[in-house]
């Protein structure tokens, strides 16, 4: 399915993206050391088998260690919804009809709800629901 998001969006999203590839250009960098520090070829090792993404984050501690220490998961959150209004933004003007005829949405893992507090704004009659960890909420 072809989206149609018009020239002036779809120049803001490309200008978005070029900003976060030279924002996060280090990343690659890090992403070795982080994985031996989150204890990842561990985790995959004592799997003993391929594992599939879903399997590994489930696997890793720092969703206990965002319950434990507010402060990351406060930094967490924030992180994890910091473009959200951008894309939903974008989603609500120039794809409509992805949510129309909906009475409910469930945002699975939805944090602090910035992307269904947008839906709600734009389509009042959609109930719009946050599925998340309970710390994720505060």
């Amino acid at each position: 399915m072809s989206i149609n998001i018009g020239d002036k969006a779809r120049e803001v999203l490309a200008a978005q993206a070029h900003i976060w590839n030279h924002t996060f250009s280090y990343i690659n960098s890090m992403s070795l050391k982080c994985a031996i520090q989150l204890g990842i070829p561990d985790i995959i090792h004592s799997h003993g088998r391929a594992m599939t993404l879903s399997e590994l984050v489930n696997a890793l501690p720092i969703f206990e260690y965002a319950e434990k220490e507010s402060g990351f998961n406060c930094l967490f959150n924030e992180a994890m919804a910091s473009d959200a209004p951008l894309i939903i933004s974008i989603m609500i003007e120039h794809c409509k009809e992805v949510f129309e005829g909906l009475k409910s949405i469930v945002d699975v893992g939805g944090g602090t709800g910035t992307t269904a507090k947008a839906i709600a704004d734009a389509f009042p009659k959609v109930n719009c629901i946050v599925l998340d960890l309970p710390h994720a909420g505060s």
